[in-house]
């Protein structure tokens, strides 16, 4: 019964680290294209115990930012791209680009 755990367990890190894959090798960039964006760069805090992604990119002629937490640097490339497919990320106005922060 151990090695049936050990093998689920197994299969599903290696579909989460296929999906992390995905999202670094232009599946974020692309997702975010897909919600009307270029991606233009992204930044990463860690916390004792989550992770914090600031997406930055460009809509239309604005530097807009959108925060991304999970408890993992997968976690939070995985949520990212998920967000940005579903049109679900919360863009605001990028201040330090804009000039005004």
């Amino acid at each position: 019964m151990a090695d049936v755990k050990e093998a689920l367990i197994s299969k599903k890190r290696k579909q989460a680290d296929k999906e992390l894959l995905s999202a670094i090798n232009y599946g974020l960039e692309e997702a975010v294209g897909h919600a009307g964006g270029v991606l233009s760069g992204l930044s990463v805090k860690f916390g004792e115990t989550d992770c914090l992604m600031t997406v930055k990119a460009k809509i239309g002629d604005n530097p807009m930012v959108a925060f991304v937490g999970a408890p993992s640097l997968r976690d939070c490339f995985r949520k990212a791209e998920q967000l940005a497919w579903c049109d679900e990320l919360r863009w605001r106005a990028d201040k330090f680009r804009n000039g005004s922060g």
